[in-house]
């Protein structure tokens, strides 16, 4: 009766009947002649086990395995066993199971991805390992591809305690040129996995993986095998390169180029990213792989002449590769590409300059915020390494950058800026000229554009001791009466950098000389140019100067600010209708040529005779 009102609530025979029943009447009916019956009870041990019922239901699953001889049944025994109670026990059990005599395939299957479930959250099964192995090596060799692909996710496990190399590659061997791609790719990965416990991959293993590289069935086995020649470069470029590696590591890098035009999108990122851990391959065959009218590798070359799988590499089709994949339908693709010729051109002027700049300035331009992100980070990487020699046509690209819409990208452009060595003093004033703009433009970068100041100047020294001549041109150009540009944003971003001045004190005076020195200069000439604004504003951002003049008194250049204030005193004397006191000019500027030659001499130290220069002749700043 309980047998028929189950079989009623289980309807369609999904197992949800037996939910809400006692493990006991589960038990009692699991030996049920009835199949389907049998599977329902068993359903509803599992649901139904809990706390103290676990000992008594794992026994009766236990004792069900062994008599059951329906292979469905079977199968769903083995995988609440391994699902509920994964510990040696019940390996064991299953251990023995699978070493019947006779046990069937579609059961060994089910055993041993149980199995390899267990064995990835537990190393403590060695034994069992050791035990199955006969038997599964045996297997390997199947007619089932299913028994096989699950035998060598297993197997990597006796893999790991097994130290004879050339034992593991021999029963390997075979499985790697499987009829199946799934079988193919189980043998890749189990090698692979060998790596964690430090397997070396030289002598033969590369050759594997370029055969497998031509697997036009699979692009899993292409991953896997691009995967499995990174480990090979990697321990190879870890030690001292031999001739005959460095060909085959030449050869390897032609044969992975010409995956960047694989149909696949998943195996044209990859072998961007493997390319791009080929850093020891010559620098001749690198040219070859970013110019497509390049004509410097042939099949016969010397650096590429080692005999693999017997055949020559395709350098027709590898010139110029990278060119193609920085201008893939993709950008993932894009990005990585990107990346991989920024880690292959570090170091390298003559790579940098074969195109591989042309191409990160170009790609700058690339609608995908993350292609643009990995060109700036590969033009600070450059520049970092001294390969990037910045041209006028370079710098306006990159200031470009930051009127990016995107917050991320405009503040790594910021400090693309800051890291580059501007050879002209033109190029490095258009550099300030751009901060301040951006300044107006996107004021919630304030931080980020006062850092990129602070590096420039830092960098440039001699660019900043060439603008002192031309703040005294132009402070005796306005005292004259003729007055610069008439832009009021100008007052603003002075104010802007008095703030900061004031927030950004520097502690040492030899660090930061020429960093307030472009402070200074361009507080000064938005006051001087300002003379549209009302004389109130003007005076206001004329007393936030000196301020924040007096805040950097560890400086060698607060001397030279502070008579720049005489100055602009003056200046605003003048702009407010009444007669400048010309004796008191004549000594203001006299003495700031004073302390002009005072500072090129001290060579940017401090200055020493600052009390001077200042008690002769002006006594009333700051009134």
């Amino acid at each position: 009766m309980k047998k028929r009102r189950w079989l009623e609530r289980d309807g369609d025979g999904d197992g949800d009947g037996a939910t809400g029943q006692s493990s006991e009447d589960c038990m009692v009916l699991v030996a049920d002649p009835e199949v389907r019956m049998r599977s329902i009870a068993i359903s509803g041990m599992i649901a139904g086990a809990r706390g103290a019922q676990l000992g008594p239901v794992r026994e009766a699953m236990q004792r069900r395995l062994w008599e059951e001889q329906e292979i469905s049944v079977v199968q769903q025994i083995v995988t609440a066993l391994s699902s509920i109670f994964a510990d040696e026990t019940t390996t064991s059990c299953l251990q023995r199971y699978y070493l019947l005599d006779g046990c069937p395939e579609p059961i060994k299957i089910r055993i041993l991805a149980s199995l390899v479930r267990i064995c990835k959250t537990s190393n403590e099964h060695s034994e069992v390992v050791a035990a199955l192995q006969p038997a599964l090596l045996q297997d390997l060799y199947g007619k089932n591809p299913v028994l096989r692909m699950w035998g060598l996710k297993f197997a990597t496990k006796f893999f790991e305690q097994q130290r004879n190399k050339s034992w593991i590659i021999a029963a390997l061997h075979k499985r790697f040129f499987d009829t199946h791609a799934f079988v193919r790719k189980a043998a890749l990965d189990a090698v692979i996995s060998l790596d964690a416990v430090g397997f070396s991959f030289l002598d033969g293993l590369n050759a594997i993986a370029l055969r497998l590289l031509e697997d036009h069935v699979s692009e899993s086995v292409r991953l896997s095998a691009m995967e499995l020649l990174r480990l090979w470069v990697m321990e190879v470029q870890a030690g001292e390169i031999t001739a005959s590696q460095q060909r085959e590591i030449n050869y390897t890098y032609l044969e992975i180029c010409t995956m960047l035009t694989d149909p696949c999108t998943r195996v044209r990122k990859e072998a961007c990213r493997v390319l791009g851990t080929m850093t020891s391959v010559s620098q001749k065959i690198k040219l070859h792989s970013v110019n497509k009218k390049s004509v410097l590798v042939t099949s016969g070359d010397p650096l590429i002449s080692c005999n693999i799988n017997g055949k020559s590499p395709r350098t027709a089709i590898v010139a110029g590769a990278f060119v193609s994949a920085v201008e893939d339908e993709f950008p993932e693709v894009r990005s990585a590409a990107v990346q991989a010729l920024s880690s292959l051109s570090l170091g390298s002027k003559e790579v940098a300059n074969a195109g591989v700049l042309g191409l990160f300035l170009d790609m700058l331009n690339d609608q995908d915020p993350a292609v643009r992100r990995a060109s700036i980070q590969a033009l600070y990487d450059l520049a970092g390494c001294g390969v990037f020699c910045v041209e006028d046509k370079h710098l306006r690209v990159i200031t470009a950058t930051l009127e990016d819409q995107n917050n991320e990208l405009r503040h790594a452009g910021l400090k693309l800026l800051s890291s580059l060595k501007l050879p002209t003093l033109v190029m490095f004033e258009s550099a300030v000229q751009t901060l301040m703009k951006c300044l107006d433009r996107h004021p919630q970068d304030r931080k980020n554009v006062y850092e990129a100041l602070l590096c420039l100047g830092k960098g440039h020294g001699s660019h900043v001791e060439a603008l002192k001549s031309e703040l005294l041109t132009q402070v005796k150009f306005v005292v004259n009466g003729e007055k610069g540009l008439d832009d009021p944003s100008e007052m603003l971003s002075c104010k802007r950098i008095t703030d900061f001045t004031k927030e950004h004190a520097p502690a040492e005076s030899g660090d930061s000389s020429s960093t307030v020195l472009i402070m200074v200069q361009q507080a000064i000439k938005c006051a001087l140019r300002a003379g549209s604004v009302s004389n109130d504003n003007q005076r206001e951002t004329i007393r936030g100067c000196k301020k924040s003049l007096l805040v950097l008194e560890r400086t060698s250049l607060v001397n030279l600010g502070l008579l720049y204030m005489d100055c602009l005193q003056l200046v605003a004397q003048k702009n407010s209708a009444k007669e400048p006191d010309h004796q008191k000019l004549g000594s203001v500027l006299g003495r700031m040529q004073t302390c002009f030659s005072g500072f090129s001499a001290s060579g940017g130290r401090r200055l020493r005779a600052r009390p001077a220069l200042l008690s002769a002749g002006f006594n009333s700043r700051g009134k």
